[in-house]
């Protein structure tokens, strides 16, 4: 049985998200990293959950691609570099750990694969990462309606005590969209 894992690689925290051959969610969830101080103990401490997922049966990795141009306010030669050497030595362990090279997909083409579009901002839409987390929020609730997703109470600031979703969900919820492209793929 095909076992699909998606991952949407970052060096703060990394979303996963395993699928059967169907399409459907058997787990997903994500490996924060924002605490490790070195760059090589971000990718150790990847590494583990990447032998998590083996050990749970996948058997294909499709990697959501890394940033490949300027987003103004959002990029810079250095994070697009740091993005891309992360994503690099994640993409060399995952061919390590399964011998076949992971399946690389434009996060673009992954959310027109299953069939979200995306409001631009410039229509009034939300930023795409909300986007995406309202479709597979409402995806899930249809067909894995056990699915909840993390949250947590913000403890200082003018929204203190407001509940809010743990910001890895988001990352969560683009590895899940990765990795259903990659099941149709």
């Amino acid at each position: 049985m095909e076992i699909t894992l998606g991952l949407d690689i970052s060096t703060s925290c990394t979303g996963w998200s395993l699928l059967d051959a169907e399409g459907s969610l058997i787990q997903m969830g994500y490996t924060p990293l924002n605490k490790e101080k070195c760059f090589y103990s971000k990718a150790q401490t990847l590494r583990s959950t990447l032998l998590w997922a083996k050990d749970q049966g996948a058997t294909k990795v499709v990697i959501e691609d890394c940033l490949q141009r300027f987003q103004r306010g959002k990029s810079s030669a250095k994070v697009l570099m740091t993005l891309g050497k992360f994503n690099g030595i994640i993409s060399y362990m995952c061919w390590e750990i399964w011998g076949e090279a992971p399946v690389h997909i434009n996060p673009v083409e992954a959310r027109k694969m299953v069939g979200i579009k995306v409001i631009s901002k410039k229509k009034g839409g939300a930023p795409a990462k909300e986007q995406v987390f309202v479709w597979v929020t409402a995806r899930l609730k249809r067909l894995s309606p056990e699915h909840t997703w993390d949250m947590k109470t913000l403890k200082s600031g003018p929204r203190k005590g407001l509940q809010i979703f743990e910001p890895g969900s988001y990352d969560a919820s683009d590895a899940y969209v990765v990795a259903l492209a990659g099941t149709k793929k």
